[in-house]
């Protein structure tokens, strides 16, 4: 019985590193950049996107994909029939648009709180002025984002109604949002042909 039991022991111990590889992903390469696509035409239903060897799959209009890492410096990136070469630093975050036949990047902020839940809003119309509230309007959280820009605030955990408007017409309501700590979330608004259009994702990396 001894035997078995130090066996037991032995084994699991041996064991230890393979079980933590399984349960735990490895952390990126310290020169890593961190990247995700937004597709922003309206006129496009669905293309394949890339950025230097990484694969995001298909790509629908208003669809934000996860971040995908790539080691920084310069890569080519695509959305379908639409490629530009972009530069990453190694250590930043980036969010790539496809609007027409042309890809912008935007240099998305560092996470400053892991205590607080990190919020970013993207204004990908031509209006000159998008913000984020309470659902029902009296709390501004993010406010005056210019067209084809982004802003982000760090808020307490909570669950609450959320709302963006361009100017004072509101575009989208998203109801009992739960904002955790130390996770990202992303509202975006978008045009379209029969008017804005705004989602909410969470962030994520893969």
């Amino acid at each position: 019985m001894q035997m078995f039991a130090s066996f037991l022991v032995s084994s699991l111990v041996c064991s230890a590193p393979a079980l933590a590889d399984e349960l735990y992903p490895a952390a990126p390469p310290k020169d890593s950049a961190f990247v995700r696509v937004i597709q922003a035409s309206s006129e496009v239903t669905s293309s394949p996107a890339k950025v230097g060897d990484q694969s995001l799959g298909k790509v629908e209009f208003g669809d934000i994909t996860s971040y995908v890492v790539v080691p920084g410096g310069s890569h080519d990136a695509s959305l379908g029939a639409v490629s530009s070469t972009l530069e990453f630093s190694a250590g930043e975050f980036y969010t790539v648009v496809a609007s027409g036949s042309a890809l912008t990047l935007i240099q998305d902020p560092r996470s400053t709180s892991l205590a607080k839940a990190n919020i970013y809003l993207y204004n990908l119309t031509d209006q000159p002025s998008a913000k984020l509230t309470t659902g029902d309007g009296k709390v501004e959280v993010i406010t005056g984002v210019a067209g084809g820009a982004q802003g982000d605030r760090a808020v307490n955990a909570l669950t609450t109604d959320l709302a963006v408007w361009l100017g004072e017409t509101r575009i989208a309501t998203f109801p009992a949002v739960s904002l955790e700590r130390s996770r990202a979330y992303s509202a975006v608004i978008t045009a379209a042909p029969d008017g804005p259009k705004a989602v909410w994702v969470t962030n994520s990396t893969r």
